[in-house]
């Protein structure tokens, strides 16, 4: 289960990273 939450993180902090990218 503690890998689930690793993908999750990851996914999250790709998404706050493309965000961050179309925002500049």
């Amino acid at each position: 289960m503690k890998l689930q939450n690793r993908v999750r993180e990851f996914r999250e902090n790709n998404w706050l990273i493309a965000a961050d990218n179309q925002l500049n």
